[in-house]
């Protein structure tokens, strides 16, 4: 399950891609900057596509020998071709061979940022890092943009645990924090955290990966403000701002952009942020299993083991699908 703001992505089983909405700084990939209320084929890429990943002006796609490529905005790296194509748009999808060596077998693309993971389990990031939630750590401190392809190579854990370089199986970005999971389902997170919603119980920003230490998941997504992950038993947990309702635990409320030190806004913040993961208890009420999450910018999707989507969040614009309600 993949969300972006104002477009969508997808592939069938021969070598077209189809995408619609906005088509402005051509990141539909079909040759213009037009708008697509409807699927329409890309140019043809000549690739048997394994999967793409949209984020709010670029778009990855990832082909089944390894290969991946890009298009859309450049403006802060996000295609990962170099500072020659920095403040171009791309038209078409364009290969980014410095991944090549890698054997790359996931990409994820949110805001401006972009990351993809090796048939290693090893993680790269590019495109905008004007808050650090690139997760390159302090070496990278003070650039704005990442024109190329970058390993994420510090990972924050507590001391008394023994550990080694992860191995990644899942990762996800957005465009000011992003997750990850190994493959013991350990999360973590990295980024902004104004809002908690790198689930490390505080709101203080990382600019590498840090374990939460609290669950193991199989499954994860981020939004602007809030994160979701599944755990192995099928269960949600949520966590961030929880501003229109988007963390799904029966609370709405509006997010406070400044918090100072007094009384009334520490209980205002309490009230408006969950640092820590919580667990949805409506599927464990309803005995509902999830087998997927999505997070959008104020909104979350979830898929159930049978099939069927759940939503919930803002809908002004009929984001949850819900028709006229």
């Amino acid at each position: 399950m993949k969300s972006a703001e104002q477009r969508s992505g997808t592939n069938d089983t021969s070598c077209t891609v189809y995408a619609w909405g906005r088509g402005k700084d051509h990141v539909l990939g079909t040759g213009h900057a037009w708008m697509h209320p409807n699927p329409t084929a890309m140019m043809h890429v000549g690739l048997k596509v394994k999967s793409v990943a949209c984020g709010a002006r670029h778009t990855l796609l990832l082909s089944s020998h390894f290969k991946v490529f890009s298009w859309g905005e450049s403006m802060h790296g996000q295609l990962g071709l170099g500072a020659t194509s920095a403040r171009q748009a791309s038209v078409q999808p364009t290969h980014i061979d410095k991944l090549d060596s890698l054997y790359v077998v996931q990409v994820a693309a949110g805001g401006n940022c972009s990351l993809a993971i090796s048939k290693k389990g090893t993680m790269l990031a590019w495109g905008d890092n004007s808050m650090e939630q690139l997760g390159l750590g302090a070496s990278f401190s003070g650039k704005a943009k990442v024109l190329e392809p970058s390993s994420i190579l510090g990972f924050s854990v507590e001391a008394e645990i023994q550990w080694q370089q992860p191995v990644i199986v899942r990762a996800r970005i957005g465009g000011s924090h992003g997750a990850c999971l190994d493959t013991s389902g350990n999360l973590f997170t990295w980024g902004r955290n104004d809002c908690g919603q790198l689930g490390l119980g505080d709101q203080v920003d990382r600019n590498t990966p840090s374990m939460v230490k609290t669950h193991q998941f199989v499954r994860v997504s981020v939004g602007t403000s809030h994160t979701a992950a599944v755990d192995h038993r099928y269960q949600l947990w949520t966590w961030g701002s929880v501003g229109e309702g988007r963390l799904g635990h029966g609370v709405l409320f509006e997010e406070k952009k400044e918090i100072r030190g007094n009384v009334v806004n520490k209980i205002r913040r309490q009230l408006n942020f969950v640092l820590e993961p919580k667990k949805v208890e409506f599927f464990k009420q309803k005995r509902i299993g999830l087998a997927d999450v999505a997070c959008s910018n104020s909104f979350t999707i979830a898929l159930d083991r049978k099939g069927r989507l759940w939503s919930w969040g803002a809908g002004m614009y009929g984001q949850l699908g819900r028709g006229s309600d």
